[in-house]
């Protein structure tokens, strides 16, 4: 398992020419991905911004790393598809007889590999945080989410804001996230029995039928819509069981990569994914993001290709992020950040 952004560099290249899947040909791709699918979003435009004021996209590191980048392309070793592949089309590939795929960039691995038995995704491991050339490393990490995002129109009576916050309360409790989940009690999930244990080795909670997420339907669940509190004291309290490829066997996986690879790893301080801005500095701010998010994708595709050099013509890029009002964009979102912290 690569722990370097070079070993990385050389895992694929093993990939591309040694043959692992032993077919005789070189049909292997060794990293692809998906635009536009569940928690696949460009890292190097969103969530990027930090409390120091500074911004990937137009930042010299975040030349150095797409300079990286542009060297795996022009290796071979990232798939020219993944700039349009679609998740469809990167499971049509992943689906292939001869697995042909050795690293992959993906919300979560079931999305590709065998989505219902699971069992190719089990012959991959999440990569680590990588080290890089002048010794850093940092995972990356969601400060906070929006499942608790909840409001009252300014129209309601007083008794009927009572109502929509009574009910606001009972949809964060337990009991009503396992109903949004999972559905109702003893049709895909009970409580523990004696011998079930969570992943801490206490008496489990909760069991779920290792069938669960291999149903067809599931009109039993709202599936995460909507209000919901699934903190990890919940998540940690299920029954381990042994179901090679189902999802209580791949949320176990979860919990295990991500101690032994990720936790400890985080930033000591990001910026928050989701912050309050009035109501004039947010639109401003979000007629700023439109261009600014074209603009930076467009070069992003350019410097990864090589089209453009991340050295003669980064000047000229930042130059461009400038002319669409990056500066006034970064000081919309400090001045919330400043605020934030004053609370």
């Amino acid at each position: 398992m690569p722990k370097t952004s070079e070993q990385l560099y050389q895992v694929l290249r093993a990939f591309k020419l040694k043959d692992p899947n032993g077919n005789g040909l070189q049909d292997e791709i060794p990293l692809s991905g998906a635009m536009n699918s569940w928690h696949t979003e460009t890292p190097i435009t969103f969530m990027c911004m930090t409390a120091l004021s500074e911004w990937l996209p137009s930042s010299r590191n975040g030349g150095k790393g797409l300079r990286y980048i542009h060297k795996l392309f022009r290796g071979g070793l990232i798939d020219p598809e993944v700039f349009t592949q679609s998740l469809d089309g990167l499971v049509e590939t992943a689906s292939r007889k001869d697995n042909v795929l050795g690293a992959v960039t993906t919300g979560f691995a079931r999305m590709v590999f065998d989505s219902n038995t699971g069992i190719r995704s089990r012959n991959y491991e999440a990569v680590p945080p990588l080290i890089g050339p002048s010794g850093y490393q940092t995972a990356g990490y969601f400060s906070s989410f929006d499942r608790a995002a909840f409001a009252v129109t300014d129209k309601a009576t007083a008794a009927e804001a009572a109502a929509a916050l009574r009910l606001a309360d009972f949809l964060m409790t337990e009991e009503a996230t396992i109903l949004n989940e999972w559905g109702p009690k003893n049709k895909w999930w009970r409580k523990g029995r004696p011998g079930e244990y969570d992943e801490h080795g206490r008496p489990a909670k909760y069991w779920l039928d290792p069938e669960f997420s291999s149903s067809s339907a599931q009109n039993d669940v709202w599936a995460q819509m909507g209000l919901l509190y699934r903190d990890r004291d919940l998540r940690e309290s299920w029954a381990v069981t042994e179901s090679p490829g189902s999802f209580v066997d791949y949320e176990h996986r979860l919990y295990e990569e991500t101690l032994r690879k990720y936790a400890g790893k985080e930033p000591d301080e990001v910026y928050p994914d989701y912050i309050f801005m009035d109501t004039s500095a947010a639109e401003e701010a979000a007629r700023l993001k439109v261009p600014i998010d074209e603009y930076i994708q467009t070069n992003l595709v350019q410097f990864i290709t090589g089209v453009k050099d991340t050295v003669a013509d980064w000047d000229d890029y930042v130059a461009g992020l400038k002319q669409l009002k990056l500066d006034r964009y970064m000081e919309i979102h400090q001045n919330a950040y400043d605020a934030y912290k004053q609370k």
